[in-house]
């Protein structure tokens, strides 16, 4: 597992997703971290690791604890 990962929030040529968590906040593998409205195109976006949101742009940053 890394002890750091960057999730993009924008995956493709759907809308960006906005990050729903705030810098700080310890998150946990599965948790949605970003999300794009309910009538636009695009993918959610959830953590892949366990740890602490360090960063919410230009990617949603999350380092291990």
């Amino acid at each position: 597992m890394p002890n750091r990962v960057a999730l993009p929030l924008n995956q493709h040529v759907g809308m960006p997703a906005t990050a729903v968590v705030d810098v700080g906040e310890k998150v946990t593998m599965g948790q949605m971290v970003a999300q794009v409205p309910a009538d636009k195109l695009g993918v959610a976006i959830h953590a892949s690791i366990d740890g602490t949101v360090r960063a919410t742009e230009p990617d949603v940053v999350i380092e291990r604890s």
